[in-house]
C-alpha cells in the first residue's frame, strides 16, 4: 500500500490522513501514558531502583543521541507544508506551538516510560513491544499505529523523492515514460527500506540510532548553517 501513496505527487491530497495520522500518534502515547499511569498506582515502578541510579553502562549512549535527532525528521516538510498553507494561516506561530508540545510530550513520555518500565530489555526495541500483546485494547492501538504509519510515509519520504527526482530526472520531458520511471524509483527506495529494516530487524535501534547520528547532524546542523551563510554573504 505504501508504494502507490507514494506516487502522488501533491500533497493536499493527504491532509485529512495527515490529521488522522496526527491523532493516531497521540492517540498511542495517551495509551502508554495511562497503561504506565495504572501500572504505577497498581503495582509501582517495575524496577524501583534503577530510575534514580546512576547507569555505568553507556554503551547504547549513541542510540540516544541518534534517535533524538529524529525528532526532527519531519523539518524537510515543514517548507512545502507553509507553502500550501492558507494566506491566513500563521506558519511561524503555528510551528513555535508544534516545537513547543513536543517537547513537553517527549520529555513527559520517556520520564513516564522509564519510570514505570526501567531499562528496555535488550530483545526490545520501541516501548510499544512492552505492553501486554493479549489485550485487545493495546492490540487495537498497535494496529491504528500501524495506520498512522501508512498515512504519515508520503509526507516524510518526500524530500527524499525530490532531491533525487530533481537531480536525476529535472532535464527529462513531462512524459507518460518520465512519470513511470519516477513511480518505479520510488518503489524502489520502498522495497530498499523494507529489505534494510528486515535486514536489520534484531539491530533496529542500534541502526536506527547510526543512521539518526550521521544523517541528522547534517541535515539538522551543518546544510541549514551552510545555506544561511550563503544566503547572508
Amino acid at each position: 500500500c505504501y508504494s502507490p501513496l507514494a506516487w502522488v505527487r501533491n500533497l493536499e491530497y493527504f491532509t485529512i490522513g495527515y490529521v488522522i495520522g496526527t491523532s493516531m500518534i497521540v492517540w498511542t502515547v495517551l495509551v502508554v501514558s495511562g497503561y504506565c499511569i495504572a501500572g504505577l498506582i497498581e503495582h509501582g515502578p517495575k524496577q524501583p531502583g534503577t530510575f534514580y541510579a546512576v547507569n555505568d553502562n553507556t554503551s547504547k549512549i549513541w542510540d540516544m543521541v541518534g534517535f533524538a535527532f529524529y525528532t526532527f525528521e519531519g523539518i524537510g516538510t515543514v517548507m512545502p507544508i507553509i507553502e500550501k498553507c492558507h494566506r491566513d494561516v500563521d506558519a511561524e506561530w503555528t510551528l513555535k506551538l508544534a516545537l513547543g508540545s513536543l517537547w513537553v510530550m517527549f520529555t513527559s513520555f520517556g520520564l513516564l516510560t522509564f519510570y514505570y518500565f526501567g531499562p528496555m530489555p535488550e530483545d526490545k526495541s520501541f516501548v510499544i513491544e512492552l505492553l501486554d500483546d493479549n489485550d485487545k485494547f493495546v492490540q487495537l492501538t498497535k494496529l491504528l499505529f500501524c495506520v498512522n504509519l501508512v498515512y504519515s510515509y508520503p509526507l516524510a519520504i518526500y524530500p527524499t523523492n525530490q532531491i533525487i527526482e530533481r537531480a536525476f530526472y529535472s532535464s527529462w520531458p513531462d512524459s507518460t515514460k518520465k512519470t513511470w520511471v519516477i513511480n518505479f524509483g520510488r518503489t524502489f527506495i520502498i522495497f530498499s527500506a523494507c529489505f534494510l529494516s528486515i535486514t536489520f530487524s534484531n539491530t533496529l535501534d542500534h541502526f536506527l540510532g547510526v543512521t539518526g547520528t550521521a544523517f541528522g547532524i547534517p541535515l539538522i546542523l551543518i546544510i541549514p548553517t551552510m545555506m544561511d551563510y550563503v544566503v547572508i554573504a
